[in-house]
């Protein structure tokens, strides 16, 4: 399961969610839909390795306890925003791909108004939007 989730995840800057269920055909989301990978079955071991290869002790210990955790994952140097979760088969996890490189102001032809924000020493600044739409 590993080797075609770090396979896809390096090979199409498409998919923006990983959805890794146990007893579940591995999935991911694609502007905007949901794809099956019909010949790769998630096992229940496969959620707990994942979890072990990235969280501590503490971060393990909320898991069990509250059945849901919100961390960082790092696979094959990619990072994704992860929610674990338990469900009636198993554990399950939503991945979301964070760019780890930040990009610069100057990429994105902002106004003017918005360099002179980043100046202000007070004050709080909102960034909202829906889902998916680059706030991060």
């Amino acid at each position: 399961m590993f080797e075609k989730l770090e396979e896809l995840a390096k090979n199409n800057k498409k998919i923006s969610d990983f959805h890794i269920r146990s007893g579940s055909p591995l999935a991911y989301r694609q502007t905007g839909e949901i794809v099956k990978v019909q010949d790769v079955n998630v096992a229940a071991q496969d959620l707990k390795d994942l979890l072990s290869m990235n969280c501590n002790e503490v971060e393990l210990e909320r898991f069990e306890t509250t059945h849901e955790l919100d961390t960082a994952i790092t696979l094959s140097g990619l990072r994704f925003r992860a929610n674990f979760y338990k469900t009636i088969n198993g554990p399950a996890c939503v991945c979301r791909r964070v760019e780890s490189k930040i990009p610069d102001m100057d990429q994105f032809s902002l106004p003017q108004s918005l360099y002179d924000i980043v100046d202000y020493h007070k004050g709080l600044v909102l960034v909202t939007g829906p889902t998916g739409s680059g706030k991060s």
